[in-house]
């Protein structure tokens, strides 16, 4: 009875959470830099990103959210997007990222894991890529 209670109460959002993972796989540069995201958003999506299931909830990254305008533009400065090639000069050059230029940006911090809470795991069981102690 529950479980059915369970799904009733969640197939609903499962369609609108994949109508939003949909909506935000395009590409967006075109950012309005004379508005804030809300604080409510921002904690929103920090809780999303921070409280999401995982093994053992082992906390693998810690997130930073930059919405200092003159830390993103010096961020930026440090990107590279892609290479051209000028065709007056015939050198190759690097144009920036641009999506670095929003009003938020996200960074995730692998943290060092304790390879001991994975011990009891099956044979063969390897922990997350790139995860290792210290």
């Amino acid at each position: 009875m529950l479980q059915e209670q369970w799904i009733e109460e969640v197939q609903p959002n499962i369609k609108d959470i994949s109508r939003a993972v949909n909506r935000s796989q395009h590409t967006q540069r075109n950012f309005d830099l004379s508005r804030s995201i809300p604080k409510n958003h921002l904690d929103s999506l920090l809780h999303s990103m921070t409280e999401c299931p995982s093994k053992n909830n082992i906390a693998f990254y810690k997130v930073h959210m930059i919405t200092n305008r003159k830390m993103i533009d010096k961020l930026y400065e440090t990107t590279q997007g892609f290479h051209f090639k000028d065709k007056e000069t015939d050198e190759w050059g690097v144009e920036g990222n641009s999506q670095v230029l929003a009003n938020l940006l996200v960074l995730f911090e692998a943290l060092p894991i304790n390879l001991e809470l994975f011990e009891n795991e099956p044979e063969g069981y390897t922990p997350p890529n790139g995860y290792r102690n210290g």
